[in-house]
């Protein structure tokens, strides 16, 4: 099985935590790398990981959302040059600011995980996915 990340707000080497669509619904998620030997899998790449998904309530998804757009236009305007990474909106934008301490929040109330999975995260066609190797 594998799992579109629709968007995330941390990341560190791979997407730490934000959407995932699977093939029946939106999930949150976190995600961490995993340290020791990876599984060989003929001609696959990507990162050794662990996911958990989430129950996704409105309130986190348009958080995320939210955070996500603000992010998207400050990260065009970067990649033009026209602003530089001291405008960053977790720096200068207060709604940003907010909807970061929101967010934190809002992970911190999840319950217990309905997906727990190991596998890779690895870029498809520009997009990060979790392709499933143990559930």
């Amino acid at each position: 099985m594998v799992f579109d990340i629709i968007l995330y707000d941390k990341y560190f080497n791979i997407p730490l935590r934000g959407l995932i669509r699977t093939s029946s619904s939106t999930l949150t998620f976190d995600a961490s790398t995993l340290d020791g030997e990876r599984p060989e899998i003929a001609g696959r790449q990507g990162i050794y990981s662990q996911l958990r998904g989430f129950e996704c309530g409105d309130a986190l998804r348009l958080t995320l959302e939210e955070k996500d757009a603000i992010f998207r236009v400050w990260r065009a305007a970067f990649d033009k040059g026209s602003v530089d990474k001291s405008s960053h909106p977790l720096y200068v934008d207060k709604r940003y600011q907010y909807l970061s301490v929101r967010t934190d929040e809002l992970f911190g109330q999840l319950g217990a995980p309905i997906v727990e999975a190991t596998g890779l995260m690895l870029v498809e066609s520009r997009n990060f996915v979790f392709e499933c190797l143990e559930w």
